[in-house]
Parts: C-alpha cells; sequence; structure tokens
C-alpha cells in the first residue's frame, strides 16, 4: 500500500514537472510582450501629440494670416495709393539733381576760392619784376599813350606793361598842381627795392596804411582804376614817385600792373 502511495507520487511529480518547468518561462515572455506594446503605445500617443500640435501651429497661423490680411491689404492699398507721390518725388529728385550738383560744386569753388586766389596772388608776385622808375617828360603838354590788347581793345587805365608805363597823365595837367607839395614830408622807401604790404584801409578818404604806420591818400579821379582791389588780401605794392607832377607818387600794383596818384599823408 505504501509503495503503491509513492509510486504515485512520483508519477503526479513526472507530470506537472514540465508544466512547472515552461511556467517561468511563460512570464517573462508575456511581460516582453506587454512592454512591447507599452511602448507601441507610448509611440503612438506622442505621433498623436506632435501631430496634434503641428495641426494647431498651422490653424494658428492660419487665424494670424487671416487676422493680418485686412492690414496688409491696407498696406499694399496705401502703396498704391502712395506710388505716385514717389515717382513724382523721384522724378522731382532727378530734375532738381543738376541743380544740387551745381550748388555743391559753387560750394566747393566757394571754401577753396580764398586757397586759389592766395595762391594766385602769390604766383604773380614771384613772376613779377619791379619795373624801373618812369622817366620825366620834356613837353609839358605830352599826351598819355594807352595799352592795346592783342585783341585791339583799348586799356585807359594807368598801367605797367612789357617795359612800359602806360596812361601817364600829361605834366601840365592841372589836376596835379599843390599849393603846397610835401606839406607832410616825404617819403623815402620808394622804388622797385621796396615792396609794400597795406594793413589798413579808409574807404571814404581813400587812405591806406602801410606796415609801417605811414599812410597815403589816393586821388579821387583815379579811385575807379583801383577801387575793385584787394585792399584786405596782403597783397604786395610798389611806391614810386611821380616825375612829371611835383608832390605825388605811383602806387603800382604787383598783381594787376596797374598804378594811381596818390600824396603821401605822413604817419
Amino acid at each position: 500500500m505504501k509503495s503503491r502511495y509513492l509510486l504515485t507520487l512520483g508519477l503526479c511529480l513526472l507530470l506537472t514537472a514540465p508544466a512547472l518547468a515552461q511556467r517561468p518561462g511563460g512570464q517573462q515572455q508575456q511581460q516582453q510582450q506587454n512592454s512591447q506594446k507599452s511602448k507601441e503605445k507610448t509611440r503612438d500617443q506622442s505621433r498623436e501629440r506632435t501631430q496634434q500640435q503641428q495641426h494647431e501651429r498651422t490653424q494658428q497661423q492660419q487665424q494670424q494670416q487671416q487676422h493680418n490680411r485686412p492690414q496688409v491689404q491696407q498696406q499694399q492699398r496705401q502703396q498704391q495709393q502712395t506710388r505716385p507721390q514717389v515717382q513724382q518725388q523721384q522724378r522731382q529728385q532727378q530734375q532738381t539733381r543738376p541743380q544740387v550738383q551745381q550748388q555743391e560744386r559753387q560750394r566747393t569753388q566757394q571754401q577753396t576760392r580764398p586757397q586759389v586766389q592766395q595762391q594766385e596772388r602769390r604766383q604773380n608776385r614771384e613772376r613779377f619784376t619791379a619795373p624801373n622808375a618812369p622817366q620825366r617828360r620834356a613837353q609839358r603838354n605830352a599826351q598819355p599813350q594807352y595799352y592795346r590788347a592783342p585783341d585791339g581793345r583799348v586799356d585807359r587805365r594807368p598801367m605797367y606793361r612789357n617795359g612800359v608805363w602806360y596812361g601817364r597823365s600829361a605834366p601840365n595837367d592841372p589836376r596835379y598842381r599843390l599849393r603846397q607839395p610835401y606839406v607832410h614830408g616825404h617819403f623815402y622807401r620808394y622804388g622797385p627795392r621796396y615792396y609794400h604790404r597795406i594793413v589798413r584801409f579808409n574807404q571814404a578818404h581813400y587812405w591806406f596804411w602801410l606796415a609801417s604806420g605811414y599812410y597815403f591818400q589816393i586821388a579821387y579821379w583815379d579811385w575807379p582804376y583801383c577801387s575793385d582791389w584787394c585792399w584786405t588780401c596782403g597783397d604786395d605794392y610798389l611806391i614810386y614817385l611821380d616825375p612829371d607832377h611835383v608832390g605825388w607818387y605811383l602806387i603800382l600794383n604787383v598783381q594787376t600792373g596797374v598804378y594811381v596818384h596818390a600824396i603821401f599823408m605822413g604817419r
């Protein structure tokens, strides 16, 4: 009886052993399947969320575009309305461009003119050769000789050209008669060796002062010949004794070659 019981127990163990051996492996496989399904489900959910977010962004963009469309259309209409004005302004700018360029050139010329004039005066001073004093004329009624330009034009201004003193008044000209010559003394620094610079000028009385402090008075009838001189430019002048008219001096402008008559007024 006991042996039969043992035999039955052994058979039961043999029959249940494979099932017990296979049970843990089945649970592991089931767990793997569940995990894979969970991952797939998570991926699907993530994909759905991404698609939903993209869809929401697309809708927002469309809504924003629809919201901004009236403003864009209004801006386009404004641009179309202002386009003729812009084109007109462009045409005006093109029309006024030559004037602006000319004004700029004139402004540049005005800015550089003092420098150019100063350089020209310096060049004229370097090229100019101081002439010798004019000689006294024997004939008291000798008529003036005027300069004739290459084009045939006669220049009646008193001037020095090519070694000749043109426009010299007659020695007996009554305008140069003085009751008391040299009433203010004599001026001795005259001749081709002495260059003088004018530092002050009084247009009302036709007076001008040299750097040494001496001053002269220009003959009023000669004023039209020197009214355009640059009295404040610091140009050089030569002073000569007038050999035909007692008490008078000749003021020669180195820049123009024109000379005028003047009386010495002292200091």
